[in-house]
């Protein structure tokens, strides 16, 4: 996370190359004068519609006898982009509202002003990226006058619980930073909190719990905006796509509910215990606890236990209340699960079909294996089983043994062989040491948490993205009262997306809407390596339909009836910049007197020369035209990599015979025409200056 600040933090010093001044919450740095102040923010925060929409407002007060340029730099929470732009170059005078133009139109726009003669207490206002950082630039601080600024951005929510969080801006716990701060939600007004305080709020890290919404680094925030989110039922997913170019870029949200789903009042549980030799007395123990633990978050539950060997019988031969159990096991005797031979799990599985088809209400069987089965007991036999099982039940495996573990644990198993059986039914396979259990040391509640998962569905799980190519994109589980944003770019339309709540096949809607395309458009580039590789015309009509500021726009705001001009003739320019960030001593024209040099920076690299690229042609005009010797002083000017001005300071040759002497004309205008005609490289890219250039020869 940048040290920047969200409303401004000031100016940027440039020395040797372009960094960030300190993070200050009440003073912007002049670019040519001695002090700028940076007033007190007033700060609107809305979290809907599954963004964060930011309006900040601050004032730049010049405090000088002669007026300033100001340089600010807008730390944007991680995530956030700039939307929008408005300023007041005049305190108390209407306010211009900012034009999302092309990089190359704003800077020429700017230039303009900059580089004209000063025409009156005005100047536009400029909001680009600087090497990723958003720039706002206001070309013209009244002397002792004051200049108000607002911009927009937005950046993504997060949901945790109940809860929506967004990052927060990071100067809103400085003194006298925030001269007012608001922030809305859905449901009412929110709160700036620390990562802390918002741990405590929901029960858990918020970075943690927001690890599958984009960009991760925005969790990590210091400071958090949150308020009350929308109810959510059950797990809501949506799966926008959007056109650039050939390809799509793909998002794919997910809310999950703070309960996914309510676990069933008054069911009818049938426990299918497996008392086997394999299982052996602690194997018997071990799914024992199991069945307390579930009992413990089945309110209103009424139970029966199935018990299998080589034969399956009821255990209580009723329905029993779960708080009764303990009682109804005690009145069983130690022998009704004294292991024997035999692991008939199918007669098990049978005998439990039929008891819960007897009953009505909320239906639900559980059965445990040491998966240690006759051969011929596989799918098919399991399956036929459960036949006479209701389509409104749900039955779960749980394959365990006599082994203990330091904690109980049950991980779903996908692979195993009864899991496709119990997912017609809507269940989940557990499998081996994943459902172990320690003794008794282990606290009832821990365990009774562990084994919920049986009772309700409380996760979606193994979500994937896939593409038509066969790419596959794991992205795990999502618990409940959690949200996920993910942002790709695919190749097609072939785009699915699946998961699981309990044996249920999740998929999300397919959203195709104007808002939400839009919403993609604007927070696909908050995390910019997701557009870089789509070419420079697409990234720009994506940026236009969002409006945002990026690599290829800018935000550009004045008055349509300014005629261009820049600062007063008493400001000392030694110390301007152009809209990049580099560092200038341009002085201008006219008024301002003779033109300078831009470009140099103190400590940085030597400029690149043009002797070396005219020696030959300047020798190529000099032949032509007859010349024995010849000495070439010129003036180059450039703009970066373009050249902009070419004179001749000085010529000096000797002719031969028919041939140029010193200021011959069609050999000075060979020679600018051989500057005017070089393709400069990349060396020149930095450097807007004139060029003292001298180029000297003789024919053998």
């Amino acid at each position: 996370m940048r040290p920047a600040l969200l409303a401004t933090v000031a100016v940027l010093v440039v020395l040797g190359g372009l960094r960030a001044a300190p993070a200050t919450a009440d003073v912007a740095h002049p670019v040519h004068g001695d002090e700028l102040r940076l007033g007190p923010a007033t700060v609107e925060i809305e979290l809907a519609g599954r963004e964060a929409r930011y309006t900040v407002r601050r004032e730049v007060h010049n405090p000088g006898a002669v007026a300033d340029e100001a340089r600010l730099e807008l730390g944007l929470p991680e995530g956030g982009v700039v939307t929008g732009l408005r300023f007041q170059p005049v305190r108390g005078g209407p306010w211009l509202r900012g034009h999302l133009l092309g990089v190359g139109e704003a800077r020429a726009r700017w230039d303009e002003f900059a580089d004209a003669p000063f025409a009156g207490a005005r100047g536009p206002a400029l909001l680009e990226l600087v090497v990723g950082v958003p720039m706002l630039r206001l070309l013209h601080v009244p002397a002792r006058g004051r200049v108000a600024f607002e911009y927009t951005a937005v950046a993504p929510v997060c949901r945790v619980g109940a809860r929506w969080f967004a990052p927060a801006p990071r100067f809103v716990d400085e003194p006298g930073a925030v001269a007012a701060l608001v922030v809305r939600g859905p449901r009412g007004g929110g709160q700036v909190v620390s990562a802390a305080h918002a741990e405590t709020l929901v029960g858990r890290q918020v970075e943690e719990a927001c690890a599958l919404t984009a960009p991760a680094a925005a969790w990590g925030s210091p400071q958090l905006v949150t308020v009350a989110a929308p109810a959510v039922r059950g797990a809501a997913g949506a799966l926008v796509m959007l056109p650039v170019g050939t390809r799509r870029l793909v998002e794919l949200t997910i809310d999950t509910a703070v309960e996914l789903a309510p676990a069933p009042r008054d069911a009818r549980v049938v426990f299918v215990v497996d008392a086997s030799r394999s299982m052996g007395a602690d194997g018997v123990a071990a799914q024992l606890a199991m069945v307390r633990a579930y009992l413990a978050r089945a309110p209103g539950a009424r139970v029966e236990l199935v018990v299998y060997r080589r034969h399956a019988h009821r255990l209580f031969g009723r329905w029993v209340d779960a708080a009764d159990v303990e009682r109804a096991l005690a009145g069983a005797g130690a022998g009704a699960f004294a292991p024997g031979n035999g692991s008939n799990l199918d007669a098990g599985l049978a005998v439990a079909a039929a008891l819960v088809a007897a009953v009505p209400g909320p239906r639900r069987v559980v059965a445990f294996t040491d998966d240690r089965l006759r051969a011929d007991l596989d799918e098919v036999a399991a399956s036929q089983a459960l036949a006479g099982l209701p389509a409104d039940a749900v039955i779960h495996a749980v394959v365990t043994g006599g082994g203990r573990a330091a904690a109980s644990s049950l991980r779903r198993d996908f692979d195993h062989w009864l899991a496709s059986v119990v997912a017609a039914w809507g269940g989940i396979a557990a499998h081996g040491e994943r459902a172990a259990l320690d003794g008794g040391r282990e606290p009832a509640a821990r365990r009774a948490e562990v084994f919920e998962d049986l009772v309700r569905p409380r996760r979606l799980e193994a979500v994937t993205v896939a593409s038509a190519d066969g790419r596959l994109e794991e992205l795990g589980d999502v618990a409940e009262g959690e949200s996920v944003r993910r942002v790709a770019l695919h190749d097609d339309d072939g785009v699915t997306v699946e998961g699981w709540v309990w044996g249920r096949r999740w998929e999300p809607a397919r959203v195709s809407d104007e808002r939400a395309e839009r919403r993609l458009a604007r927070l696909a580039f908050a995390e910019p390596e997701r557009v870089a590789e789509l070419s420079e015309d697409v990234r720009r009509r994506l940026a236009r339909l969002a409006a945002v500021v990026s690599d290829v726009t800018s935000l550009w705001a004045a008055d349509p009836r300014w005629r261009p001009g820049g600062l007063p003739p008493e400001v000392e320019l030694s110390g301007r910049s152009g809209p990049g960030g580099v560092s200038s001593s341009h002085i201008g024209m006219g008024r301002f007197g003779t033109r300078g040099t831009r470009g140099a920076v103190a400590g940085g690299p030597p400029p690149p020369t043009f002797e070396p690229l005219l020696a030959g042609p300047v020798a190529a005009c000099a032949s032509r035209h007859g010349a024995r010797r010849w000495r070439v002083d010129l003036v180059i000017e450039t703009t970066g990599r373009e050249i902009v001005d070419v004179e001749v300071a000085s010529l000096g040759a000797d002719g031969g015979a028919g041939g140029s002497g010193a200021g011959d004309p069609a050999l000075a205008a060979c020679v600018v025409e051989a500057a005017w005609a070089l393709d400069l490289d990349e060396s020149f890219a930095p450097w807007t200056r004139r060029f003292d250039v001298s180029v000297a020869g003789a024919r053998p």
